[in-house]
């Protein structure tokens, strides 16, 4: 049913209607059936288009090379940092691979929050992981998490022109949430415009955590725009904290150098100390 209605909301947008076809989608995908789709050994169930669509794309090679870098970063052992879980493809993935270590994951929107623990329990990692409903930011309290018109993975504490009105949800800075001294040595972020932020509430997290530590954050130059910021911004704060910054490039299967033009398009950055 989903799926036959997009031909009608693309003419409600045309028609400048965007905000009523994002509510009224938001309500049919949020009561619609759970999806299961199977990636790499993993069950994940997806209930939206865009979580239907995200996973089939991880089954044919989206993110690939992103993946590839992510899981060889992990020993049996790691402390993983999972902000913007999202429905938990890269959360159960570590947590998968590291047995014997912990991953602490972190996703603010409720109904997709509902799918991440669907998704951990269903792939039998729930010992590994800890799940919390919360936006990570760089200090903590409450704010609205925007939600966006046509992709639910582009849910943002930013407003913009693509989003709605959304749920107020809990703020906190992993410096606060994370046991002091604790070393982590992979941290994943997702967090839709909002990076800098994220950045800026963990300084103790980056300079407490070792000389091995990587870092993979999505460099979004629309989303970041939103919050008046660019990606070199992001590059500069992660050289700050002595990270070599490169581009990952999932079509070439490849690391590039970061410089203005491979950060012109939404891209992972793969960041390395030592």
């Amino acid at each position: 049913m989903i799926e036959k209605l997009a031909p009608i909301a693309q003419l409600a947008r045309r028609a400048r209607l965007g905000p009523v076809v994002g509510y009224a989608r938001n309500l049919v995908e949020r009561t619609a059936p759970e999806t299961a789709v199977d990636v790499d050994g993993m069950r994940f169930y997806g209930k939206s288009i865009a979580q239907r669509v995200y996973l089939q794309t991880l089954r044919t090679g989206r993110e690939r090379h992103t993946g590839r870098l992510f899981a060889r970063a992990i020993r049996d052992d790691s402390v993983v940092i999972d902000v913007g879980a999202y429905v938990g493809v890269f959360t159960v993935d570590a947590a998968r691979r590291a047995p014997r270590g912990q991953v602490y994951s972190f996703e603010p929107d409720p109904a997709t929050f509902c799918l991440l623990e669907r998704n951990i329990e269903a792939n039998c990692v729930s010992d590994q992981v800890i799940a919390r409903q919360e936006a990570i930011a760089d200090v903590g309290g409450f704010r609205p998490l925007f939600q966006h018109t046509r992709n639910d993975s582009r849910n943002s504490l930013l407003k913009s022109d693509d989003t709605t009105d959304g749920p107020r949800v809990r703020c906190a800075s992993l410096d606060a949430l994370l046991p002091q001294g604790l070393h982590v040595d992979v941290i994943k972020i997702d967090a839709e415009g909002a990076e800098l932020e994220v950045l800026a509430g963990m300084s103790r997290t980056l300079t407490t955590s070792g000389s091995k530590q990587v870092v993979i954050v999505e460099s979004n130059p629309h989303a970041l725009k939103s919050a008046g910021h660019g990606p070199g911004e992001i590059v500069d704060c992660l050289r700050g904290h002595g990270f070599e910054v490169s581009v990952i490039d999932d079509d070439a299967g490849e690391l590039t150098a970061a410089h203005e033009l491979t950060l012109e398009h939404c891209t992972n950055l793969y960041c390395t100390r030592g």
